[in-house]
């Protein structure tokens, strides 16, 4: 019973730090496209795939992101995913570890 009440303990833990930990980091992409804007007059724009371009780079996924030659549809519901913003993606995953405190 001790060790399933230290389980939950520390998968709430571990959700909190990840949560909390995770919006910190979109405030703080968010924050720093702020500054780029103030500092450059461009909004910087990053998204998910600009952050994994380098290490996706050189990949067959790769590859078939720049030009597909099947699966057109899934191509597309990608792109469009990968061409979110990358603080949306950070807030999402956020979200969901979080999500795991409410269990």
């Amino acid at each position: 019973m001790a060790q399933a009440k230290e389980a939950g303990d520390t998968r709430t833990l571990a959700g909190a730090v990840l949560g909390l930990g995770g919006l910190a980091v979109a405030v703080l992409v968010v924050c720093w496209q702020g500054y780029m804007w103030l500092k450059t007059g461009h909004w910087p724009h990053l998204t998910l795939i600009s952050a994994l371009t380098p290490v996706i780079s050189g990949t067959d996924f790769s590859a078939w992101l720049v030009a597909p030659q099947s699966w057109y549809g899934l191509h597309s519901a990608t792109r469009f995913l990968f061409d979110l913003p990358l603080f949306l993606w950070i807030v999402a995953f956020a979200a969901l570890a979080l999500h795991t405190l409410l269990d």
